[in-house]
C-alpha cells in the first residue's frame, strides 16, 4: 500500500510536469520565470511549498524530538522577518525586477549598476550554496525513503534525483510551480493530519501539554535555558536570518518577480505567511509527541516515519510517506531551476536555448545528488549553513539595489566580501550561538557600501553605464 500511493503521487506529478513542458517556449524567461504569469495563490503556496524544505519535514521534527518547545521559537522569530520582508520588500522586488526587465535575482544587481564582475561572484556564491542547500535536501529524501523502506540512504537520494528531474527537466519554472501547490496541499495534510493523531493519541491537548512539563531538563520551556538578554538576541537574530533569506534565496524570490503584478504580490502574502509557519510549527510539535510516543530513536530526523510506522495503518503511513517526499521535492526542483539559471543566465548569458537549461538542470542535480552522500552535516545544519551565508552577504546587495541606495560596483562588491567574511569568522568563532552571523554579515554589509560608495550615485547614471 505504501508503494502503491507513493507511486500514484509520484505519477502525477510528472504528469503535471509534462503538461507545464507544452507551456513553455524556448527562453530563459518563460523556462526560468513562467513568463511572469503567476497569480497570487500560485505564488503564495509555491513559495511556502519551495520554502518549507526538508529541514521542516526532517528538521523540524528532529528539533522538536530534541529540543522541546523552544524548537517553535525558530518559526515565531523567522515569521517576524517573514513579515517585514513581505509588507516591505516583496512588491517592491516584483516592480523593480518588471522595470528592468530582470529574469534572475542577480540580472537585478546587475542592470541595478553592479556591474558584470559582481555578478559573476554573485552566481558562483549562489551556485556553491544552492548546491549545498539541495544536497540537503536530497540527504533528507534519503533518510525519508530509508525510514519507510529501510534501504540505503544513497537509494533514496537517486530516487528523489530521478522523479524531480523527470518533470523538471522539460517543464522548467512553470513544472516546478505547478507541482508545488499540488505538494503545498500535500503538505498541509501532513502536518496537520498528523499533529491531530498525535494530540489524540495523548488523550487530548491537557494531557499533551502536562507531558511536555513531565519531560524535564527544561523541554517546556520556550526559552531553552537561555537568559533574557540572549533570547532577545537569539529572536532578534533569527528573525533578520528570516528578512535575510527572503532577500537571498532565488528559489523563493523568483516567484515573486514572475507574479503578474505588484498588487497579486500583496495579496499572497497572508497565505505565504500561514501555509510556511502552520506547517513548521506543526511539525516541531509532531517532533514533540513523537519523544514521548515511541522508544528512543537514533536519529531525531527519522522520528516522523518511525512515529508513521509504529501508530499509523498503511494507508495514513503512506500519505505521511507522500507529504514528507512531497515537502522535500518541491524544494528541489525550485533550487534545480535557480542554481541553473544562475549559471545559464547570470555567468554564460544564454537568453535562449531551451536544450542547455534542461542539460545545466541535470548536471546540478546530479553534482548535488553526489555531494549529499558526503556530506556530513544534518539537514537542519546544512539548510541553516546555506541560508545564513546567502543572507549576509547576497541580501545587502539585493537591498541596496531594490531600495537605490548610493552605490556603485565597487563599493557593492566590497560590501558583499565584507558580508560573507565577516558572518564567516562570526561563525567560526562560535558567536552565532549568541546571536545570528546573518545580522552582523547583513549590517556589515550596508556600513561599507554607505562609507566606500560616491556621494552622488543616482539610479540614473548607474544605469547608463549599461
Amino acid at each position: 500500500m505504501v508503494t502503491l500511493v507513493l507511486l500514484v503521487a509520484l505519477a502525477l506529478v510528472i504528469t503535471i510536469g509534462f503538461f507545464a513542458s507544452r507551456a513553455t517556449a524556448n527562453t530563459a524567461q518563460s523556462y526560468f520565470i513562467g513568463d511572469r504569469s503567476l497569480g497570487p495563490i500560485q505564488t503564495a503556496l509555491s513559495a511556502s511549498a519551495t520554502a518549507n524544505t526538508g529541514f521542516v519535514v526532517i528538521g523540524a521534527v528532529g528539533m522538536g524530538y530534541s529540543m522541546g518547545l523552544t524548537s517553535i521559537t525558530y518559526s515565531l522569530a523567522w515569521l517576524a522577518g517573514d513579515i517585514v520582508y513581505w509588507f516591505f520588500v516583496a512588491e517592491r522586488i516584483n516592480r523593480v525586477s518588471r522595470d528592468v526587465g530582470a529574469v534572475t535575482v542577480v540580472d537585478i544587481v546587475e542592470k541595478k549598476g553592479g556591474g558584470r564582475l559582481l555578478s559573476v561572484v554573485i552566481s558562483m556564491l549562489i551556485v556553491v550554496m544552492l548546491t549545498i542547500y539541495t544536497s540537503a535536501q536530497f540527504t533528507a529524501a534519503g533518510k525519508v525513503l530509508e525510514g519507510f523502506f529501510h534501504i540505503e540512504s544513497f537509494a533514496g537520494v537517486l530516487v528523489g534525483l530521478l522523479v524531480v528531474l523527470a518533470y523538471t527537466l522539460f517543464g522548467g519554472f512553470r513544472a516546478s510551480v505547478w507541482t508545488d501547490v499540488l505538494q503545498a496541499i500535500f503538505m498541509f495534510a501532513l502536518a496537520f493530519g498528523s499533529l491531530v493523531w498525535v494530540v489524540v493519541s495523548f488523550g487530548g491537548v491537557g494531557v499533551f501539554s502536562e507531558y511536555l512539563g513531565a519531560v524535564g531538563s527544561g523541554y517546556a520551556d520556550i526559552t531553552g535555558g537561555r537568559s533574557t538578554l540572549n533570547f532577545i538576541l537569539f529572536m532578534v537574530g533569527f528573525a533578520f536570518a528570516g528578512f535575510g533569506f527572503n532577500l537571498s534565496q532565488p528559489q523563493v524570490t523568483t516567484r515573486i518577480m514572475a507574479c503578474r503584478d505588484a498588487a497579486s504580490v500583496g495579496q499572497a502574502k497572508w497565505l505565504y505567511i500561514f501555509s510556511l509557519h502552520s506547517v513548521w510549527i506543526s511539525m516541531c510539535f509532531i517532533g514533540m509527541g513523537a519523544n514521548g510516543l515511541l522508544a528512543p530513536v537514533a536519529d531525531p530526523e527519522l522520528a516522523l516515519p518511525a512515529l508513521a510506522q509504529a501508530n499509523f495503518n498503511e494507508f495514513f503511513a503512506a500519505a505521511v510517506l507522500v507529504g514528507m517526499f512531497a515537502a522535500i521535492l518541491s524544494s528541489v526542483d525550485s533550487l534545480l531551476i535557480s542554481t541553473s539559471s544562475s549559471i545559464a543566465v547570470d555567468i554564460l548569458q544564454i537568453k535562449h536555448g531551451t536544450a542547455i537549461y534542461r542539460a545545466l538542470v541535470a548536471f546540478v542535480g546530479i553534482a548535488a545528488a553526489v555531494i549529499s552522500v558526503y556530506l556530513s552535516a544534518t539537514v537542519f545544519q546544512a539548510s541553516l549553513l546555506a541560508a545564513t551565508i546567502l543572507a549576509a552577504s547576497i541580501g545587502p546587495v539585493v537591498f541596496i539595489s531594490v531600495f537605490n541606495f548610493r552605490r556603485s560596483s565597487t563599493s557593492m562588491l566590497i560590501s558583499l566580501i565584507g558580508g560573507l567574511s565577516s558572518a564567516l569568522m562570526w561563525r567560526h568563532f562560535a558567536l552565532d550561538g549568541i546571536i545570528s552571523d546573518s545580522i552582523v554579515g547583513f549590517t556589515v554589509a550596508i556600513l561599507l557600501n554607505g562609507l566606500i560608495a560616491p556621494k552622488h550615485s543616482s539610479d540614473g547614471e548607474l544605469d547608463g553605464k549599461h
